[in-house]
C-alpha cells in the first residue's frame, strides 16, 4: 500500500492495512496468497523497498492479463503500452483517490467481496486463443533474452551472427502468425524494430512480456503457485509450441 506523500497520513493507512490484512485472513483468501506475496503484504504501510514495487509492476500486468483471459478485458495492451494500475474499487472497495486522502468517504465499505467484478468475468477464453498468445508471448520472450546476450556481448547460441539469428527467428514467427510483419528484419513494436528502440524501452517491455508470459502459463495449468510457474519453451527456439 503506498503512502499520500504527506507523512501524517501514515497511521490512516496502517489501519487501513490491517483491516485488509483482518479482511483477507477473515475470507481465508490469504491461503492461497505465494509466498513472496504474503511476505510483501507482511510489510507496514509504506515500507516497500524498489525490489517491492518493481514486483508490484508485475503484478499489475500478470492480473491484467488473467482478467484477459476469463473476458473481463477486450483486449491485451500493446506490449509497449502496460495494463494501468487496476481499479480496486469493484474488486475490493479501494478508489484511486485513497491514495491520496485515506480518510475519503468512498473507503466506508472497505474492503468487500468482488461481486460487481465477477459479474462481469463470462467464462475463461478457448485455450486455442490464450494458447496463440501465449505463444506470442514466448517469442517475444526469446527475442528479449536475445537483446540481453547482446548487451552482455556473449557469444551468439548458435555460432551465427545475432543479425541474421534475429531475421530468421522473426520470419518464422511471423510465418507462424505469432507476431506481426518483420520491420528491417527485426521483431517490430508500433512499427519499429525492436534493436531500434532505447535500451530503457527494451527494459520496459522485456518486464511487461515476462508478467504477461508468466501469467498465461499459470492460467494453462504449468503451476499451481503463481512465483512456482514452469515457464516451459525450447532454449532459444522462438516458434516452438
Amino acid at each position: 500500500m503506498q503512502l499520500a506523500p504527506t507523512p501524517d497520513d501514515a497511521s490512516a493507512y496502517s489501519a487501513l492495512s490491517h483491516r485488509l490484512s483482518t479482511w483477507l485472513n477473515e475470507q481465508d483468501y490469504t491461503a492461497h496468497f505465494t509466498g513472496v506475496e504474503l511476505e510483501a503484504l507482511s510489510k507496514p504501510a509504506g515500507a516497500w523497498s524498489p525490489a517491492d514495487h518493481e514486483a508490484q509492476g508485475a503484478r499489475v500486468e500478470g492480473l491484467g492479463t488473467v482478467l484477459w483471459a476469463i473476458g473481463v478485458h477486450e483486449k491485451l495492451p500493446p506490449l509497449n503500452h502496460p495494463f494501468a494500475v487496476a481499479d480496486l474499487e469493484p474488486l475490493i472497495g479501494w478508489p484511486l483517490s485513497a491514495l491520496f486522502n485515506p480518510n475519503t468517504p468512498a473507503l466506508a465499505s472497505f474492503p468487500h467481496n468482488p461481486s460487481a467484478l465477477l459479474q462481469r468475468a463470462t467464462q475463461l477464453r478457448l485455450l486455442a486463443v490464450i494458447k496463440s498468445e501465449r505463444v506470442s508471448l514466448d517469442c517475444w520472450h526469446w527475442r528479449t533474452q536475445v537483446a540481453a546476450l547482446q548487451k552482455a556481448k556473449a557469444p551468439s547460441p548458435n555460432g551465427q551472427p545475432y543479425e541474421l539469428l534475429i531475421a530468421i527467428a522473426a520470419e518464422e514467427a511471423h510465418t507462424a502468425a505469432a507476431i506481426p510483419k518483420p520491420v528491417r528484419n527485426d521483431f517490430a513494436i508500433a512499427g519499429r524494430p525492436f534493436c531500434a528502440l532505447a535500451e530503457t524501452e527494451q527494459t520496459k517491455i522485456a518486464r511487461i512480456v515476462e508478467a504477461r508470459r508468466t501469467a498465461l502459463h499459470w492460467v494453462s495449468g504449468y503451476a499451481t503457485e503463481w512465483d512456482a510457474v514452469s515457464i516451459r519453451t525450447a532454449h532459444l527456439e522462438p516458434v516452438a509450441a
